[in-house]
């Protein structure tokens, strides 16, 4: 990109690439609002390709602020084509809930979820969280309650 006196309003490549704390087996993105663009808006995302089984988080947790987790099909052309059995916990009972079809989740703040689980992957998924969070690894570290 030319610089402009817009330029930082634009996050490219090398920036957006990310090592999640969860081994991957694709490359992944993430963005939060306090590390790459230098304010507080509550807004962090990551961007995951699951091409097969695994066991994403384990530890039932809650932390204080909303998220979203997106799934989607990971055909571009059609991100409805989704064909994988997905589990996620919910409260602290730990209710079972099954996603077979391309779904949003919203988590509100104080809510207990996870285990997460991608037991079932016929055809990628592409999984979103996004953390109305200035930067989730630093919020989720300090702020989060693990049960169990």
């Amino acid at each position: 990109m030319i610089e402009s006196k817009y330029s930082k309003y634009f996050l490219t490549e090398p920036e957006l690439i990310n090592q999640p704390r969860i081994p991957m087996p694709c490359p992944s993105a993430y963005v939060d609002s306090a590390r790459h663009f230098g304010t507080q808006t509550n807004f962090s995302m990551a961007w995951r390709y699951i091409k097969g089984p695994m066991l994403f988080d384990r530890i039932p947790h809650s932390h204080p602020f909303d998220e979203f987790l997106c799934f989607l099909g990971g055909n571009l052309e059609n991100i409805f084509d989704f064909d994988a059995t997905i589990e996620l916990s919910m409260g602290e009972e730990e209710e079972l809930c099954l996603i077979e079809q391309a779904t949003i989740v919203y988590i509100p703040a104080g809510l207990v979820h996870t285990p997460l689980t991608f037991k079932r992957v016929s055809k990628p998924v592409l999984f979103h969280p996004i953390a109305l969070a200035p930067d989730y690894y630093s919020e989720f570290g300090k702020n989060v309650k693990f049960f169990k």
